[in-house]
């Protein structure tokens, strides 16, 4: 019977390592957490709203985005002013991506293509009116987001310069009249 309780504690001695010392020191542990509970929660909540911020900082510099609206009859039909057929899209091409490279200053650091995959186009109605007829938007939203070679200049700042270059671009190629497109920030 002596024998069998030797071998119990010796158990127990090796499982726990020294006996009573782990549980020890683990109960004041939890002593210690349970009476500065309050001080470890506040101090938790501080540093994620800290972290929330810096990241919501951090989003703001590198996305912009504003909403480009058509303002003439031809568009609710899907034309351009000159009666061509419009696309959107035509913001992303290869010419006003280089003319935005020289305004932006960044000859050599970034090629057309990459620069138009910082953009992103949506239609502000992208939906079906009626089974027999579609709706034709007239306002796109535009969002730019800061990547690669861009990074370091502000998505506001870029934006500002892409519409700058696509209101030259549309009146260069469809019309004369400057009030029929409209960006609204």
């Amino acid at each position: 019977m002596q024998e069998t309780d030797r071998l119990k504690a010796s158990r127990n001695a090796a499982f726990s390592g020294i006996p009573g010392k782990r549980r020890d020191s683990l109960q004041s542990a939890f002593e210690a957490f349970r009476k500065r509970k309050y001080l470890v929660l506040t101090a938790f909540l501080i540093i994620a709203l800290v972290l929330c911020g810096v990241q919501y900082l951090m989003n703001t510099r590198s996305t912009a985005s504003t909403v480009l609206s058509l303002d003439y009859e031809e568009a609710s039909k899907g034309l351009a002013p000159n009666g061509t057929r419009f696309s959107i899209y035509e913001i992303r091409s290869s010419e006003v991506m280089g003319r935005l490279i020289g305004y932006a200053g960044l000859e050599g650091k970034i090629t057309p293509e990459e620069l138009s995959e910082c953009i992103s186009v949506k239609a502000t109605h992208d939906k079906t009116v009626s089974v027999s007829e579609n709706y034709i938007s007239t306002s796109f939203v535009i969002k730019f987001t800061g990547k690669g070679a861009v990074q370091d200049r502000s998505a506001e700042d870029m934006l500002s310069l892409l519409c700058k270059t696509y209101r030259e671009f549309f009146v260069e190629h469809y019309g004369f009249n400057h009030s029929i497109l409209s960006f609204a920030v």
